[in-house]
């Protein structure tokens, strides 16, 4: 008689080990397992271990050759006895020669296998052969314990498989195959029981950040993630706004990233690992203390009427506060102003509603509004709020008299009615200053579209964020968007937030889809087939947000086969590896010449009227029958675009005395621009043609699309750019050389520290420029610190200039009074850096959280300009205007100072210095000051005139070429310089030496 039994062994500063022990001895021998439970175990003498826990794993009986062997209740044979023997496979009692294998006997593994069976076949299935059939198969599967089979509608199937082992999937996926063929079926199985799931046991912060985590001892290809809430089929998790999934793999690991934990992800989560048709599941719930994502509030009457033939007191309203219905029961604690409770008052128009009496005293006249707060607090304590401002109508107040359905209204304020059965939303009207009524704004949205909507905000936070949703909801909005003319302005605005928000949330999920393309731009040209509103500046904004939303969905939108797609209103052609694209769009001839492997050229019809028509802020009318034109190039990162549309247009006949302006829609800036656009007559056709441009004087000029028809500008910025920032690096490298020679007295050291942080800034700032030469190819955030980089290094260029001057001003004023080296150092480096850090800084935070206005423009990564004394471009216009004048000012103190004849009593070494000071002075001076005044020529002339294209060349050359100025001026110009080079030259390894040593000290002071 032969006994295995498993043991737990304790071993001094170690983990717990798992051993086996064979007992061997006759058929009468009797074991008690629960004696060996601190058995000590020793070897050789030597304390090993001792064991915690001793279970009984198997026996085996030997009677002559033949053994037979049996698992403890609560094992099962292992794996490697199920393969060699399979005898023994799913029986309690073994007759085979095993006892020799480890392990012998495993613990059972609850694991149930859920399947379904699609028929395939001519015939249906009787219900015993399916069960035979299915139960052959699983019987080869160890520790298979039990099956379940029934039949559903159509004649397929559905069985239950329990199992007691475990298994890796690659051992089942041959048994599925082969059993596919039998019942000529398609087979799809989900396992529970091997993969495990992490995730938090206790109810999480609202919004707070969670990881979930899933593993499994298998080797499959994909995995995924899905949440089930309460009564709702169980949803796809994709990466979005709130949440990302996969890590950084999924063989046998996969994580889930919530970023934010709101009541959308409050449900149970299932992590699915899959190969092929089999699938390994776990399961785990995850419990949010949510909030409402949104408030609505409301009251009744919507204004305080505080008018009426005597004094009243108070006014009595009810205030509402209304919000999604949480998909579990959610016990919040509501309170209006924090003091009263507010009590349920059912569900209506979507929304669970909360409710409270209050009473508005009017006594006190100059109360205008009444502002109350609605706070909902979950079971953690955590608060959601919103505010309601209810106007107040005194005696003397202007209002709109009622008109059914409006109420009395005050002027300046807005009444709202609910919206009829089948939409959702409200109609609102306008009262204005003067207490007229405005026209009815319908902002009722149909029920299907609203909750197209709800499913792409859903979409957007990563919530079933899959292309076949993506094509569901493309396909819904095509179908809804069908009724055209019957669209209200609220359907209108929902579809461009739906294409907007798809378009935003295509960032986060690939869509490569022929047949979703096609419903997306039968969609958006179902849009322009309708009118929008009668208000020009809705229109206005509703028309910008559609032009984004549809060129970032024909951007996003992948194509496989197709070339193009045609629709009465929107016409798209994609054109692959092809130099020129050509065709005829309605009724325009457009050639789009390009070095980008795929283009997409998109052309929209009636949408031009409805964008704004102004052109740097004049109003121009919109040519009859025109088109928008939207080019997108693909797969090509460094690409470029020459666009050419001819229009059929006589502007004789047709419009005579207009003036034309080809123009391109700044999307960043929501405006039009005629950067890189020009256009021409030719017989009966417009030709407007267009292209990319980038020039350096562009720094300076309020309109740098002026500067299309100057040739040669570029190249000329660049050529002078490359020569200045050689220049720029030979200059520091000859600076570290001769610095300890030539800055043996202050004033040397002073003004060769100035002028070397004059080259580092200069340095910087142009390598900065040529780094944003192509804005379209940078990211924003790319071009944001190219932009940043730029004004702060052009600008302390500037402020070590002040620094420059001021030193020359005090050594040549103050004789006998010399600058002490550390006090200089200090104020020059507070200068230097300190001011341009406050300068952009201010400017930067100014821009981006107070004004309206951006700090930059994304289309050109340079500052805005506005309009005179409107725009960021003036946080570098006023510094630099300020110290350039100071330093001419600087120029002209210094020439009166030296005639006088005290300077000539100075030291030799110093009068010599000041010699080559005021050399440096007149030659530097005019680079750095009266150059950049010819920036403000630019800035203030027009472009296109005869002296405005001189000026342009003239800033352009000479303001690129700084750098080579600085070496001229500041190594070749001085003698001191020239002749310690030379002296490196010939002796370079002692002179070299000594030069750093000097350097280095010289720094530490």
């Amino acid at each position: 008689m032969m006994t295995l039994i498993m043991v737990h062994i304790s071993v001094p500063e170690s983990p717990i080990f798992t051993g086996e022990f064979m007992i061997e001895g006759n058929s009468t021998l009797i074991i008690s397992v629960s004696a060996l439970n601190g058995l000590q175990l020793n070897s050789n003498g030597q304390h090993v271990g001792v064991i915690e826990m001793a279970e009984l794993v198997a026996e085996c009986r030997i009677v002559d050759d033949e053994t037979t062997c049996w698992c403890a209740p609560t094992q099962v044979w292992s794996d490697v006895v199920s393969k060699n023997h399979s005898i023994c496979r799913n029986k309690v009692e073994c007759v085979a020669n095993i006892s020799h294998y480890t392990p012998l006997c495993v613990p059972k593994v609850p694991i149930q296998l859920m399947g379904t069976m699609v028929n395939l076949g001519s015939s249906s299935w009787s219900q015993s052969f399916l069960n035979s059939t299915v139960a052959t198969t699983f019987n080869q599967v160890n520790g298979f314990e039990k099956l379940t089979t029934s039949t559903t509608n159509g004649g397929n199937a559905e069985f239950q498989v329990n199992l007691n082992a475990v298994f890796k999937t690659a051992e089942l996926t041959p048994l599925i195959k082969d059993l596919e063929t039998q019942l000529t079926a398609r087979i799809t199985v989900e396992a529970t029981g091997l993969a495990k799931i992490i995730a938090p046991n206790d109810t999480v912060l609202y919004k707070s950040r969670q990881t979930l985590s899933c593993y499994i001892d298998d080797t499959l290809n994909t995995c995924s993630w899905f949440i089930t809430k309460h009564n709702e089929p169980p949803a796809q998790i994709g990466n979005g706004t709130q949440v990302t999934v996969g890590g950084s793999g999924c063989i046998n690991t996969t994580k889930l990233e919530l970023i934010q934990a709101t009541g959308v992800w409050n449900g149970l989560y299932t992590c699915k690992f899959s190969d092929g048709t089999i699938f390994q599941r776990a399961s785990t719930n995850l419990s949010i203390a949510v909030l409402p994502d949104a408030i609505t509030m409301t009251s009744d009457p919507q204004t305080a009427d505080c008018t009426g033939a005597g004094v009243k007191m108070s006014v009595q309203m009810s205030v509402k506060c209304g919000i999604l219905p949480p998909s579990r029961p959610v016990n919040y604690t509501v309170t209006l102003d924090e003091t009263k409770t507010m009590t349920t008052d059912g569900i209506s128009d979507g929304k669970q509603w909360y409710f409270h009496d209050i009473s508005i005293p009017c006594k006190d006249t100059t109360v205008k509004n009444v502002r109350t707060t609605c706070t909902f607090k979950n079971s953690k304590g955590q608060k959601a709020e919103a505010n309601l401002s209810i106007p107040v109508l005194n005696s003397k107040d202007d209002f709109c008299g009622a008109e059914d359905p409006w109420p009395k209204t005050k002027a300046n304020e807005r009444a709202t009615w609910t919206c009829p059965k089948g939409t959702v939303g409200n109609i609102s009207r306008p009262c204005n200053a003067n207490g007229e009524w405005q026209a009815e704004l319908n902002f009722c949205v149909n029920e299907d579209i609203q909750k197209l909507s709800s499913s792409v905000e859903n979409f957007k936070l990563g919530f079933n964020a899959t292309p076949e949703v993506a094509g569901q909801i493309f396909s819904g909005l095509k179908n809804n968007s069908a009724s055209g003319t019957n669209m209200t302005v609220g359907d209108v605005m929902a579809t461009v937030d739906i294409l907007d928000g798809m378009a935003f949330a295509t960032s986060y999920v690939t869509l490569q889809d022929d047949s979703m393309m096609s419903d997306f731009i039968d969609s958006a040209s179902n849009i322009l087939s309708t009118s929008w509103a009668d208000n020009t500046d809705l229109v206005n904004r509703i028309s910008k947000t559609y032009l984004k939303a549809v060129e970032g969905l024909v951007a996003n939108i992948k194509v496989n086969e197709s070339k193009g797609y045609n629709s009465s209103k929107i016409q798209l052609q994609v054109c692959e590896n092809n130099d020129v694209c050509n065709s005829t769009i309605f009724d325009v001839e457009m050639s789009l010449s390009t070095t980008a492997q795929q283009s997409k050229v998109l052309v929209l019809k009636n949408l031009s009227e409805r964008l704004p028509s102004n052109v740097e802020g004049t109003e121009y009318l919109t040519l009859p029958d025109s088109v928008v034109l939207s080019a997108t190039l693909e797969n090509a990162s460094d690409h470029t675009a020459n666009i050419t549309m001819v229009f059929p247009f006589n502007k004789t006949t047709d419009l005579p005395g207009v003036k034309f302006h080809c123009v391109y829609w700044m999307t960043n800036e929501s405006k039009w621009s005629t950067e890189g656009c020009t256009w021409e007559e030719k017989g009966d056709n417009i030709i407007c043609k267009c292209s990319h441009l980038t020039s350096f004087s562009a720094l300076m000029s309020k309109n740098p699309e002026d500067l299309a028809g100057l040739p040669f500008l570029d190249e000329l910025t660049y050529i002078g750019l490359g020569v200045s920032i050689c220049s720029l690096i030979v200059f520091l490298i000859i600076e570290s050389i001769v610095w300890g020679a030539v800055t043996k007295s202050n004033l040397s050291h002073f003004r060769h520290t100035c002028l070397v942080n004059i080259g580092v800034c200069l340095l910087i700032a142009d390598c900065s420029f040529i780094a944003s030469a192509f804005p379209k190819e940078l990211g924003d955030l790319t071009c944001l610190l190219m932009v940043l980089a730029k004004h702060f290094f052009f600008t302390a260029m500037f402020f070590w200039m002040l620094c420059l001057s001021i030193m020359l001003l005090h050594q040549l004023i103050f004789v006998f009074s010399p600058l002490r080296k550390k006090v200089f150092m200090i104020l020059a480096f507070t200068i230097g850096y300190a001011c341009p850090v406050v300068t952009v800084g201010v400017s930067y935070v100014y821009y981006d959280r107070v004004s309206e206005s951006s700090y930059y423009n994304p289309s050109k990564c340079w500052l805005n300009y506005e309009g005179p004394m409107q725009g960021s471009l003036h946080a570098f216009l006023f510094p630099v205007g300020v110290i350039t004048l100071m330093n001419l000012m600087s120029m002209m103190v210094v020439i009166v100072t030296l005639l006088r004849p005290q300077v000539s009593e100075g030291k030799a070494d110093d009068k010599q210095t000041v010699k080559s000071i005021l050399k440096a002075v007149v030659f530097l001076t005019p680079v750095f000051g009266g150059t950049w005044l010819l920036g403000y020529f630019v800035f203030s002339m027009d472009a296109k005139t005869s002296i405005g294209k001189l000026v342009n060349y003239a800033f352009t050359i000479v303001n690129s070429l700084q750098g080579f100025f600085i070496l001229v001026t500041g190594c070749i110009g001085e003698k001191k310089v020239r002749d310690e080079l030379l002296k490196c030259i010939q002796s370079p390894k002692s002179t070299k030496s000594e030069s750093k040593q000097n350097l280095t000290s010289s720094l530490k002071k």
